[in-house]
């Protein structure tokens, strides 16, 4: 029930009980015969959003973050021109409008359902990660452009295979320890793949550039009651101290696909222990792993 009673717009004047609270409008009155007229038509409470109000009394912003989100103003018109066009009018729009950076933030997916440029397929699509920490991403307009990534790991795709038929390269851990798997259905690509179970995990140490982003990805299937890997980044600086641990829980389908997280090393950081693991009840598969700088496109 609003604080203070409706301003009826047909007449002059107006009592409030709070002025600091919102008074309804009442487009209309209604007169009973012999009693006196009261509010009708009157305007109800839809939420506390904007919505579409053009912002006013605000300092001018630069362009950038501050001036990108100017524009979500326009919250239907850039709803329907995504739902129209698949975001690549609006994403030219921007781009010319000299919005070059959408801020995202995934702990709460629920409040961009307003702003639809920063969806996941829309910045996917039409946008380029640049840093990612503790939930909080910066996309740049456009897709990145020049060499691909350089892959930092060895033997990413466990071709190479030591004497005792365990993956050149990499430590593996776990109540049963990963093991080279061939044939069809085992592997993605080449002749060998890796096969985890039972909480079965593997490590590979690997230098890295402070405060810079990188991502972890790899094809992967599962089958089991509980389908999950882990990603996992152990980060240490140059004493060989470990500054903290970067993860992502990812449930896994029994086909092949591809699997990524990316985030920004920490201040300091120097090395990096790439960890995958398999969680619960499942046997995991890995391929063609990745880990490098940037966030890459794959299929």
């Amino acid at each position: 029930v609003p604080t203070n009673g409706p301003l009826v717009v047909g007449e002059a004047g107006s009592t409030v009980h709070d002025a600091t609270f919102w008074q309804p409008l009442a487009l209309g009155q209604i007169a009973a015969h012999g009693l006196a007229a009261i509010p009708a038509k009157i305007q109800s409470f839809v939420g506390a959003q904007w919505g579409h109000v053009h912002g006013f009394a605000l300092p001018a912003s630069s362009k950038g973050v501050g001036a990108v989100l100017d524009t979500v103003i326009e919250t239907f018109e850039l709803q329907r021109a995504v739902q129209r066009d698949r975001g690549e009018k609006l994403a030219a729009d921007l781009a010319a409008m000299g919005y070059g950076t959408l801020l995202h933030f995934e702990p709460w997916p629920s409040s961009h359902a307003m702003f639809p440029f920063l969806e996941r397929p829309f910045l996917d699509r039409f946008a380029t990660l640049e840093f990612s920490r503790r939930g909080g991403q910066v996309y740049r307009l456009g897709r990145p452009r020049g060499e691909p990534a350089k892959d930092l790991l060895a033997n990413p795709g466990f071709e190479t295979v030591d004497e005792s038929g365990r993956p050149a390269g990499w430590m593996l851990h776990g109540r049963e320890a990963p093991v080279i798997a061939r044939g069809p259905g085992q592997v993605h690509q080449g002749d060998t793949a890796l096969l985890l179970s039972k909480e079965g995990a593997i490590e590979q140490s690997v230098a890295v550039e402070t405060a810079r982003l990188y991502t972890l990805g790899q094809f992967t299937r599962a089958e089991g009651s509980h389908p999950v890997a882990i990603l996992r980044l152990d980060w240490f600086d140059a004493r060989g101290e470990r500054l903290e641990s970067s993860r992502q829980t990812i449930r896994i389908p029994p086909e092949w696909s591809w699997r990524q997280m990316s985030i920004t090393s920490p201040r300091g950081a120097v090395r990096a222990a790439v960890i995958v693991s398999a969680h619960g009840d499942c046997r995991l598969w890995l391929d063609d792993m990745f880990f490098g700088p940037g966030a890459p496109v794959r299929p």
